[in-house]
């Protein structure tokens, strides 16, 4: 294994160690089939090791280490613009809960003032006596 392969192997330990620990700051991801959810190009970044590992010339060890970088930088956008949506949402949810809840205090309370209002009395009611 030369030099260069174990630099490279090195970083992009370091880079996944890194997008874990960024994994769990994450807040949320949406599910499939959401209108924004994004969608991730193949990881291909363990096409270059099987049998052609440390055979590959330096021009196409190049070329595979930019296409694994741009696929990186594409999963980190999706990510962020995911939770940027799920954090939209999760804010429209908890108004929308806020607006229930105060209609159903608005609701009960007013169902209370008409049960402890008098009932009237008849104007026609017969005098006894």
């Amino acid at each position: 294994m030369t030099t260069g392969t174990k630099d490279r192997d090195k970083e992009r330990k370091d880079r996944d160690d890194n997008r874990l620990k960024d994994e769990a700051k994450l807040k949320g991801t949406l599910p499939v089939g959401h209108p924004q959810a994004g969608y991730v190009t193949s990881d291909l970044s363990l096409e270059e090791h099987g049998d052609n590992y440390g055979k590959l010339p330096p021009n196409e060890l190049a070329w595979h280490d930019r296409r694994d970088d741009q696929r990186e930088d594409e999963v980190e956008e999706i990510e962020a613009h995911e939770a940027e949506v799920v954090e939209e949402e999760r804010q429209e949810q908890e108004a929308e809960a806020k607006r229930q809840q105060e209609e159903s205090k608005r609701l009960e309370e007013e169902r209370k003032r008409e049960q402890t209002r008098p009932t009237a009395t008849p104007a026609n009611k017969p005098s006894t006596g």
